[in-house]
Order: C-alpha cells, then structure tokens, then sequence
C-alpha cells in the first residue's frame, strides 16, 4: 500500500487514492484530519492541508502539562524544604527535651551526695 503524506501536517491517508475520490486522511491519531486552509501571511498563505483533528486541544494540552511540570517541580522543592525545616524542628525539640529532663537528674545526683 502506498501511503500519501503531507508535509507538516502528520496526516496520511492509507491509499495513494486522493481524497476527492472518496478515501479518507487520517491524522496520527487514526481520526479523519480535517481540510485546512494556512491562514499565516506568507508564501504558503492561502494554501490547503490535513491538519490533525486534535490540533487546537493538543495546542492547549501541552501548554497545560508545561505549566503543571513547573508546577510540581515548584512543590517538590517546597516540600523538600519542609521535610528539611522539620528534621530541623524535631531536632531543637529532642535538645528541649534533654536539657528539661537533665536538670532535676543532676540536681538529684547532686542531692545524693
């Protein structure tokens, strides 16, 4: 089978029959790529393609998982620094704790004497 692509647009179709006669172009999601018409002043301006039939939410997606990327990277390092504060924390606690208990033990062995 001969597959007809075009260039730019990731759409094929699974015959080398054109689709005015009837075959259908698919796009890399096995959908039905639309006919589109390039829009951006240039010299392809005016010119028709298949286009994926997911471009504009892929578009989006993908500005969507950067931001959330940046996002959780942002919490990894908070939480990190949290993690780290309260070993900090528990630290300066269990010192408290030593030198709260430590004086009554010394001032008994000093009694004691």
């Amino acid at each position: 089978m001969a597959s007809h692509q075009s260039i730019g647009s990731g759409s094929s179709s699974k015959s080398g029959k054109s689709s005015s006669m009837g075959q259908q172009v698919l796009c890399y999601h096995n959908q039905i790529a639309p006919l589109r018409t390039v829009k951006y002043d240039g010299p392809t301006k005016g010119k028709r393609f298949y286009g994926c039939s997911y471009w504009p939410k892929v578009k989006r997606l993908k500005a969507k998982k950067e931001k959330l990327q940046d996002e959780v990277g942002e919490m990894g390092i908070a939480t990190t620094e949290t993690l780290f504060e309260m070993k900090e924390n528990n630290t300066d606690k269990k010192l408290m704790l030593t030198l709260v208990f430590s004086w009554p033990f010394l001032t008994l062995v000093l009694l004691m004497k």
